[in-house]
């Protein structure tokens, strides 16, 4: 079982992986389902001692230690499902938040496309009109970023951060949005 962001897809696909006993040495030593299956659940050097939230990106979250050792695979799976939601919660509470913080809503991106191509229409059957409400977005727009910027600021967000997430230096944005120092 593996969990997905509608706003990210593969690169961060998330699940709960094993960590095999002789792994325990090896930080992060975490294996997928499949990479287990061969493995002899409660014997020798290929006991399952862990459960551990991993990406695909490779980030891995703090393992939740398991009562075992499972000698039979169904067992696992039982255990397995009882710590799903945990696992996921991690995932999208220490993972997803930072992965998501710079990333649009696909939904709002699929919007903003839509509107763009119907003033694109807007240009070619009336050029003054589209002028017009290119204006207003501009200003709109111009008024969100300085919000935006303000919030990140106040978040402890860098410059650097909030010129890259612009496509800008952070000299650039610091210029464009520093507030004047209070007299």
């Amino acid at each position: 079982m593996s969990w997905l962001h509608e706003d990210l897809g593969t690169p961060h696909e998330g699940w709960l992986g094993y960590r095999l006993g002789r792994d325990v040495a090896e930080p992060g030593g975490v294996r997928a389902a499949g990479e287990v299956l061969g493995a002899v659940l409660g014997a020798g050097p290929e006991v399952i001692d862990a459960l551990v939230p991993a990406c695909a990106c490779g980030w891995h979250g703090v393992p939740i230690a398991l009562e075992g050792p499972y000698t039979r695979w169904d067992d696992l799976r039982v255990v397995e499902l009882a710590h799903t939601d945990q696992g996921r919660a991690e995932w999208e509470s220490t993972h997803l938040s930072w992965v998501l913080r710079d990333v649009p809503p696909g939904v709002l991106l699929d919007d903003l496309d839509a509107l763009l191509d119907r003033v694109g229409t807007l240009v070619d059957d009336r050029p003054l009109a589209a002028l017009v409400l290119l204006r207003q977005a501009t200003s709109r727009a111009d008024q969100l970023a300085h919000q935006a910027a303000d919030i990140a600021r106040g978040a402890g967000t860098t410059w650097e951060d909030i010129g890259q997430a612009l496509g800008v230096t952070r000299q650039a944005a610091a210029e464009r949005f520093r507030r004047p120092a209070p007299r």
